[in-house]
């Protein structure tokens, strides 16, 4: 189902429910569904499945009101969501509270955190164990592992937070999409007056923009910009962009997901050449983005054919997908999905356990693609996990 208004065309799930809140044109109340296909060892399909009981195609969850979620990068997966009517939702790993539900308990189908119905946006820490979140009323929210003050709750010892937990108590926090994220022991956020902050881990490799490699438990200002837009973070670096359409890039380039064209570390944001970037997104060893022309650039690690160039070289600077009309990429361990203004899916790189949402070689768990092909379904946006785990969401 194409969604446009006379703006700017088609958008995604997240894009079009800003819209509604935002007292825009739309008139929507469509079915939003979601769908899990592949790996389940710790029950991230949220299918109530037998743990490692995989899918190598696409299953729809019960509801027809999902608004986000998203899932983590670890072997053992969890995902965390957010229904329209404002709640939060959990499910798969929880060695270290990171469901939010005051335990440790896995569990393999979809159960509410809490009762509050002002959830905003949620974000899982990458490949570490724990959650950052916003709600309507601009608070700011942390919960599972604090490893390195990984939380920001002003906790520098490992402690286990099993509960959301609000972070200072400022209330210009961002609501909107793609304005908060967290990986490798670290966290970012860009507040409403577009500063840029973030707080965790910064002692090896600089990540935390502060000129100097050091870690801060709580959230410190990056420079003195107000012009932030969009935020990622990966392991070790983070990119982001400016409403001018400018990229920056800090932390380390391990496999030239950085984009400078080298394996240099960074302790300050560094600005890749171009200024027409719009969204971005960055995971394991491999960023992507898209420019204001519908262009699709990407650039590090490509041992799985992610980069969608028809081979396995890698780049440390921007090369582009063919075609145009390309928005909102996302990718994650090796596999990539990003799709068209046509409202057409489209996905490369590692296939395990059936993660496209497509079967190859059934016997074979680790076939991918090096080139985009359309991925089938009408599904409107997909987000990556656990090494074999990927979610679809629709609009009907």
């Amino acid at each position: 189902m194409a969604i446009t208004n006379k703006e700017t065309g088609v958008w995604g799930l997240d894009q079009v429910y800003n819209k509604i809140n935002q007292g825009s044109i739309w008139e929507y109340n469509a079915p939003r569904l979601l769908y899990t296909a592949g790996q389940n060892d710790a029950g991230e399909l949220g299918q109530n499945l037998s743990y490692a009981d995989k899918r190598s195609s696409p299953v729809q969850l019960p509801g027809t009101n999902w608004k986000y979620v998203d899932s983590n990068n670890t072997d053992d997966g969890y995902c965390m969501a957010l229904k329209t009517d404002g709640t939060l939702w959990g499910w798969g790993r929880n060695e270290n509270g990171e469901q939010g539900r005051n335990d440790t308990v896995y569990r393999s189908s979809p159960t509410q955190v809490g009762s509050d119905t002002t959830w905003s946006q949620v974000t899982t820490c990458g490949r570490q164990d724990g959650c950052i979140a916003t709600k309507t009323d601009g608070t700011l929210w942390a919960w599972g592992h604090n490893e390195q003050g990984r939380l920001g709750l002003n906790q520098s010892a490992p402690t286990k937070i099993s509960s959301p937990t609000q972070v200072g108590s400022d209330t210009t926090w961002p609501t909107e999409d793609h304005k908060i994220d967290g990986d490798g022991a670290r966290g970012a956020a860009i507040k409403t007056d577009g500063t840029l902050w973030m707080w965790g881990k910064g002692s090896n490799q600089g990540q935390l923009g502060q000129n100097e490699r050091v870690s801060y438990s709580s959230p410190v200002q990056v420079g003195t910009d107000s012009t932030w837009k969009y935020i990622k973070l990966n392991e070790d670096g983070n990119m982001a962009t400016k409403t001018d359409g400018t990229l920056w890039a800090w932390g380390y380039s391990a496999s030239g997901e950085l984009a400078l064209n080298n394996l240099t570390s960074y302790s300050s944001p560094t600005q890749i050449p171009g200024s027409t970037w719009d969204y971005i997104d960055l995971n394991w060893s491999m960023g992507m983005g898209t420019k204001t022309d519908g262009t699709l650039w990407v650039w590090g690690n490509n041992d799985s054919g992610n980069l969608g160039q028809n081979s396995n070289i890698k780049y440390s600077s921007p090369v582009q997908v063919p075609g145009t009309s390309w928005r909102g990429p996302v990718n994650a361990d090796k596999t990539v999905f990003c799709p068209r203004t046509d409202d057409t899916m489209w996905g490369w790189g590692n296939n395990l356990y059936g993660r496209l949402g497509i079967i190859k070689a059934p016997a074979t768990n680790f076939n991918y693609y090096s080139s985009p092909i359309q991925i089938p379904g009408g599904y409107t946006s997909v987000v990556t996990g656990s090494p074999g785990f990927a979610a679809f969401l629709k609009v009907q």
